[in-house]
């Protein structure tokens, strides 16, 4: 029974990825202009750098050869810094967004066990409901406007906190 459920969820997952992967694919070839929209090349640069790229070959080939870079882990190198893989360019900054996950983690851990507690504490009055309000508000607005405001009030307004870098005082 288990191993069935199991077989079911990777099976699943492996197709969600795939549709995943396809999607994206296809959503970046419908997307207006090329990686090399710099007006300071010439026509035969940007020749060039689509056959070093492939971005000559048919789209067919291009989603294959896609498909088998995904799931071997080559995700080849870079538009913007030349020369540079993708995954070494990942590696090198996957340990600070680990560790500020992590930290996020821990805060809203400490946070919402904080919230619950006085929540429960002071049940049905006015505080459980403003903290009910703001827990709504915090989960129902998409992070990326949470963080902006965060870093707008921790970082510009008060100046408590870096908005930018990593263990330097750009504040």
């Amino acid at each position: 029974m288990l191993a069935k459920y199991l077989v079911k969820r990777i099976l699943l997952m492996l197709l969600t990825l795939f549709v995943v992967i396809t999607a994206t694919f296809f959503l970046m070839q419908v997307m207006p202009g090329t990686p090399f929209n710099n007006p300071k090349l010439t026509p035969e640069q940007i020749q060039q750098l689509n056959v070093a790229y492939g971005l000559d070959k048919p789209l067919i080939v291009q989603y294959f050869i896609y498909l088998q870079n995904a799931f071997t882990g080559n995700f080849g190198t870079s538009f913007t810094f030349a020369n540079q893989p993708v995954s070494t360019m990942i590696a090198q900054r996957l340990p600070v967004s680990a560790q500020l996950g992590f930290q996020a983690l821990i805060i809203g851990v400490v946070v919402g066990t904080f919230f619950g507690v006085v929540a429960a504490r002071f049940k049905n009055t006015w505080v459980d409901g403003l903290l009910s309000i703001i827990s709504t508000v915090f989960f129902s607005v998409p992070s990326f406007i949470v963080g902006t405001l965060l870093l707008l009030y921790f970082g510009y307004t008060w100046e408590l906190l870096p908005v930018s870098g990593w263990g330097t005082k750009l504040c």
